[in-house]
């Protein structure tokens, strides 16, 4: 039977004994599972038990793709990463974007699953299908870029096909991202932190070729004609010209460290800014455009841009790092921590910097943050709880906040929320995709059963886990 969208093979690597298995799973199966937080959560499922704990070797690391991620249109630049966070111990699915997707496509499996830990610093290379592991205690203690430079040269890798863990996934702060070669991040609930757990430093690919797409011709159809009246737009085009202008004039504040931009591959949106600060010698930093927004209404943008940096170095969540040092501020104000420790001093933005690389490092008071605010609250105590709570709800937009029409697809098929700003990304492009891929038939009734899976698997392991 022909297999278009997917390789019809899942790959478990056991760290502690060094071990591979290849599984195969029926094509009943990717129609049920179609995106990769739906795979991964699958896995997270079928092969834990009840109170499996965020570090132990029994929590497996899934790196997904789903049928249609990875291909060459508008939004499929996309791999998913999915285990129990260590942060809420509820069932992690963090999605990055970025060029990792296409050579995840195309490493021979449709999904990665590490279990156990390796004795020591590793690495894992898939080269044409092939797994191997890599010593990797020449490269720990580096941050997540650098590791994807060295290794780059090492064995002749693109950095792009690397993604790694900084500082803050090997000493596993709650909110640690796994970070590519090319500076994107999957941030969410802590993966980072469990893939360092496992000392598994770096995941490599080179090589291999991308599953057959069933009409390959239409895809490129649907793709160009995607991409062309998508740029007939401005990102930040709506019905009102002054909120234009605004964002225009908001972006000016920055454009003064302004670098480049770039898109993912296949995709028309400069999603993604690179940014230097005048105000140290930092390589240039990744932000999207929604996250460059929000810096350049903060009163001090040179400041949290060089606090991106340095989350992109370490490896940490850039929305979750601010919130433990907007908690951490509240608290030395509330005199519940001591205001001028470590470099760290009360009412100084910049002090915000070397308290990032103490948390990243679990050193000293980062040590107590690197927790989250939630765990930082319950060690401190008294009135550090309900400071925690009030910022927690009070959070960050997320650029996850999506139009409602598309929302299932963004959930399901792991579709990047970005490209959802376009008007063009609804539900008839999403059906014209899955058909030019994988031949499949598909309703809103389709997509409606994976959202609801999506979340039941979700639901399911928090009540198992009560």
């Amino acid at each position: 039977m022909n297999k278009f969208g997917y390789h019809g093979q899942v790959l478990h690597v056991d760290l502690t004994n060094r071990a591979f298995k290849a599984e195969s799973m029926g094509a009943e199966w990717y129609r049920a599972y179609a995106g990769g937080a739906l795979m991964g959560g699958y896995f997270l499922l079928r092969d834990t038990k009840k109170g499996v704990d965020a570090f132990s070797q029994e929590n497996p690391l899934v790196f997904a793709s789903g049928v249609i991620a990875g291909y060459d249109a508008p939004a499929l630049a996309q791999f998913s990463v999915i285990t129990r966070s260590p942060a809420l111990g509820e069932m992690a699915m963090a999605q990055c974007e970025g060029e990792f997707g296409r050579f995840l496509k195309a490493s021979g499996y449709d999904a990665v699953v590490f279990r156990g830990k390796a004795e020591k610093p590793t690495g894992l290379l898939i080269e044409d299908g092939v797994p191997r592991f890599v010593e990797a205690g020449w490269v720990w203690g580096n941050s997540a870029l650098e590791s994807a430079n060295l290794f780059a040269r090492a064995y002749g890798l693109r950095r792009e096909a690397i993604v790694s863990v900084g500082q803050a996934g090997e000493n596993r702060v709650y909110f640690a991202g796994i970070v590519s070669g090319a500076g994107n991040q999957a941030s969410r609930m802590g993966v980072g932190a469990v893939m360092g757990s496992k000392n598994l430093k770096s995941f490599m690919l080179r090589g291999g070729s991308r599953p057959k797409a069933y009409d390959p011709e239409k895809l490129i159809g649907i793709s160009a004609a995607f991409s062309g009246a998508a740029l007939e737009r401005a990102l930040y085009a709506s019905p009102s010209t002054s909120q234009a202008s605004d964002s225009r004039s908001i972006m000016e504040r920055i454009l003064d460290q302004y670098r480049s931009e770039c898109a993912c591959p296949s995709c028309p949106f400069g999603c993604v800014h690179h940014i230097g600060s005048k105000e140290a010698p930092l390589a240039a930093t990744s932000v999207n455009r929604w996250r460059a927004k929000s810096l350049a209404r903060d009163p001090n943008p040179d400041i949290w841009l060089q606090a991106n940096a340095l989350c992109n170095s370490y490896g940490l969540d850039p929305a979750d790092t601010r919130q433990a040092l907007r908690f951490a501020f509240e608290c030395a104000e509330a005199r519940l921590v001591e205001a001028d420790v470590e470099g760290f001093t009360m009412g100084d933005y910049a002090s915000v910097l070397p308290l990032i690389t103490l948390i990243a490092e679990r050193r000293g008071i980062g040590g107590v943050f690197a927790d989250g605010a939630l765990g930082a609250a319950e060690y401190i105590g008294g009135e550090a709880v309900s400071i925690a709570k009030r910022i927690i709800n009070r959070g960050e937009p997320q650029a996850a906040a999506v139009r409602e029409d598309t929302a299932f697809a963004l959930d399901a098929l792991s579709l990047c929320p970005y490209a959802s700003y376009s008007r063009d990304l609804g539900p008839e492009y999403v059906r014209e995709i899955l058909f030019a891929i994988t031949g499949w038939e598909t309703t809103v009734d389709d997509f409606n059963r994976w959202r609801m899976r999506r979340e039941r698997l979700r639901a399911l392991f928090a009540l198992r886990e009560n």
